[in-house]
């Protein structure tokens, strides 16, 4: 009766803790981690949109038609980003809010980019003003990559609570199945004592089948926290440095063109700007895990050299006061420069972003007819168990 009462208290618990494993992954896989990816995809989008604008503000009347084509790319691509992380953040209304902020302040921002744009091509003296009103809704304390970044960190909580969930019902499910294990085991001890029988078979083919279940609750644990783990580790949070990485080469590119704008050189990005890409390029160097990674990494170093040698070039010119030389490399071999380093940030977004798929897939993977196997095997279990009992009461009746 005692072996009974154990092996269906365990098989409440594995059961408990196998759905809440299967429900863990399946909120990963179909909600947390796509609202994780297409927020780090919308700060993308919103940055590239203001660094492209700014871009085709610099060029003047001529106005430069293959930023004109990104900004309005990058801009186009942002409601529906907005739409798909609002459709997998549940009820957190929290997040809710920071993402309608995003919206009403994207539809501002567009406005606000137009009157620019508009007062740019008539020679308006206040368009200038208007492009720096469009670039403060971006990137001010409240803008949109501040709205942006509070729906990350909010979505971050919520997979940490799904990669633990379940954790408790485990160890107490791990936990009794061992203490049945071992009580099998005795009872086999005692009835072999008592019945001179070296082997009771119902008995051990009982104990086979708890034994069976301890093990893969423990393997399927320890493998899907693995994976999830470096679904996090070397998927997301390499996706979430490629992310900084662009937004701060965007932000990097746009005070670049608004100083030449301005004809300010005190506007130019400074060296911190620099210091914190290039640690960021480090950064992700450290999590490179294959040799397709690495490859890609080293490549984008040496777009953003590319770059950057440009862009001394460019800060010459603009400190010695010519002006239309600044603006002429600007809209010339500096546009040219990071569009290419820009095209490498999308492919080592794209691998690493498989790489996090694939890891969140393996951990759902790892959890089939775990549930189910959770409630078989103890029953069938106790029932052998019952069944080892009555057939050695019976032959003593």
């Amino acid at each position: 009766m005692v072996i009974t009462v154990l092996v269906l208290l365990a098989a409440l618990l594995a059961s408990l803790a196998a759905r809440q494993f299967a429900s863990g992954a399946e909120q990963i896989e179909q909600n947390t981690g796509p609202v994780l990816i297409s927020t780090q995809g919308l700060v993308a989008s919103i940055a590239e949109a203001d660094a492209a604008n700014t871009a085709v503000f610099l060029s003047g009347e001529n106005e430069d038609r293959q930023q004109r084509r990104l900004y309005e790319t990058a801009l186009s691509r942002a409601p529906q980003q907005i739409e798909d992380i609002s459709s997998g953040i549940g009820d957190d209304e929290r997040s809710h809010d920071s993402l309608k902020a995003v919206a009403s302040q994207l539809t501002e921002y567009a406005g606000l980019v137009e009157r620019a744009r508009l007062s740019n091509l008539a020679g308006d003296v206040d368009a200038t003003e208007q492009l720096s009103a469009s670039i403060d809704l971006v990137s001010g304390s409240t803008g949109m990559l501040a709205n942006a970044r509070s729906v990350t960190e909010r979505t971050q909580a919520s997979f940490d609570e799904d990669v633990s969930s379940g954790t408790v019902e485990w160890i107490s499910a791990v936990a009794l199945l061992a203490v049945s294990l071992i009580v099998l085991l005795v009872a086999q001890g005692r009835l072999r004592k008592r019945t001179q029988r070296l082997i009771n078979p119902p008995l051990l083919l009982a104990t086979g089948l708890i034994a069976v279940l301890l093990v893969w609750l423990v393997l399927a644990q320890v493998g899907r926290v693995s994976d999830l783990n470096t679904a996090r580790e070397s998927g997301y949070d390499s996706i979430a440095l490629t992310s900084q990485l662009q937004t701060a080469a965007f932000d990097y590119k746009t005070q670049e063109a608004r100083a030449i704008i301005e004809s300010n050189p005190a506007l130019l990005p400074g060296d911190d700007s620099l210091e914190q890409i290039d640690i960021l390029l480090i950064g992700l160097a450290a999590e490179a895990d294959d040799n397709r990674e690495v490859s890609a990494i080293a490549g984008l170093q040496t777009r953003w050299d590319r770059y950057v040698a440009t862009s001394d070039r460019i800060r010459s010119a603009l400190t010695s006061g010519s002006d239309d030389d600044a603006r002429s490399l600007a809209i010339g071999d500096g546009n040219r420069d990071f569009n290419g380093f820009n095209t490498t940030v999308e492919s080592v977004l794209l691998a690493n972003r498989d790489q996090f798929d694939a890891s969140v897939s393996s951990a759902a993977n790892r959890l089939n007819w775990l549930q189910l196997g959770a409630v078989l095997l103890p029953l069938f279990a106790a029932v052998l168990a019952l069944a080892g009992y009555q057939s050695r009461i019976n032959e003593y009746w």
